[in-house]
């Protein structure tokens, strides 16, 4: 018989560290999205963890050419920075598409983030 125990949000969060060191964005999706709303946490919210594993997030979605599927996460929860912004337009110009660069541009505002000058 085989016990299913709650991982916690420390748990959650080395494992998806793990996967991202391991470069596989499907099972960091996965864990990213069973943190969900926990990012709110006292002890994350008080970190830049959140915000760094963002960033990692959309630099290997980026970098595997799948940012459509961390979008949602984006859009949600997901905190955001000028770093992730900057990552994000960047592969806007990589596949010169002007509607996804209108997207993130809006997400952007929408989130209260600036875009970067280098962008």
């Amino acid at each position: 018989m085989r016990m299913s125990v709650a991982r916690t949000v420390h748990a959650n969060l080395i494992l998806l560290k793990t996967e991202l060191k391991m470069s596989n964005l499907d099972d960091a999706l996965t864990c990213f999205r069973e943190l969900g709303s926990r990012w709110q946490d006292d002890d994350l919210s008080q970190s830049a963890a959140p915000r760094h594993v963002v960033a990692q997030l959309a630099e290997l979605a980026c970098r595997e050419h799948r940012l459509e599927d961390f979008w949602s996460e984006l859009k949600a929860d997901a905190p955001l920075t000028e770093e992730v912004v900057h990552t994000l337009l960047g592969e806007c110009v990589r596949l010169q598409d002007a509607a996804l660069t209108q997207r993130v541009q809006r997400l952007a505002r929408g989130k209260g983030v600036g875009v970067p000058d280098q962008s």
